[in-house]
């Protein structure tokens, strides 16, 4: 639910721990890193992170609600 501009642009893949709090993946430092940029700084076709822009207006607290009510589905 961040704006595209605050999206990270690569982040760790290969861990199959789960993330309880973040509802995810752990992300740290692990088997490959994920790059959605080319070394010329353009997105890969079918690497963008751009996603949806639903969610990036509420405020931090509203943000983390919807991840906890998103946690009972």
């Amino acid at each position: 639910m961040k704006n595209p501009q605050q999206r990270v642009s690569e982040f760790w893949v290969g861990s199959r721990e789960f993330d309880p709090v973040n509802v995810g993946y752990v992300t740290h430092e692990g088997l490959s890193k994920f790059k959605v940029n080319a070394s010329n700084g353009e997105i890969m076709p079918g690497n963008s992170n751009r996603g949806h822009s639903y969610g990036t207006s509420l405020n931090e607290e509203q943000k983390w609600q919807v991840i906890e009510y998103m946690k009972t589905l």
